[in-house]
Parts: structure tokens; C-alpha cells; sequence
């Protein structure tokens, strides 16, 4: 995991990384139950957000998570 951006208030604070996800064991079933897991690489980058959030259990929540679209930094 690596740190892209980090912002904080008086009250509530952000952060947001890099992070690398092992898919290669995570498969795609339809209705019936066939896999129909598509070629893709088993390790997936993805750019995620934490907030703090005095509500959850861990004082954050992951408030956004997306597919990385640039270079792979994965790999």
C-alpha cells in the first residue's frame, strides 16, 4: 500500500492509497452457478479512500474504492 494523499480537519480526516489486490482466487458465477470469471491479472491495483467516521467500530470506513486505470503498479 502506498499513501497518495492525506487531508485532516479539526474533527475528521482522509486518506487516500494505493493498494494491490489478490484476486486470483475470487471468481465470477452467473445465475446458474457456471464460472464465468474473465482473464484478468491476479493481482488487481485499485485506488482506495479512507474517512474517519466516529459511527464504525474502527473509527473509519473505506468511503470509495476504484479500479486503478493507469500503469500497473502492482507488478
Amino acid at each position: 500500500m502506498t499513501m497518495v494523499e492525506m487531508a485532516h480537519g479539526e474533527k475528521d480526516a482522509s486518506l487516500t492509497t494505493y493498494v494491490c489486490v489478490d484476486v486470483s482466487d475470487v471468481r465470477v458465477l452467473n445465475e446458474e452457478g457456471t464460472d464465468v470469471t474473465p482473464e484478468r491479472p491476479n493481482v488487481t491495483p485499485f485506488q482506495v479512500q479512507f474517512e474517519s467516521d466516529p459511527s464504525a467500530e474502527t473509527g473509519v470506513i473505506v468511503s470509495r474504492s476504484v479500479a486503478w486505470r493507469g500503469a500497473n503498479f502492482c507488478s
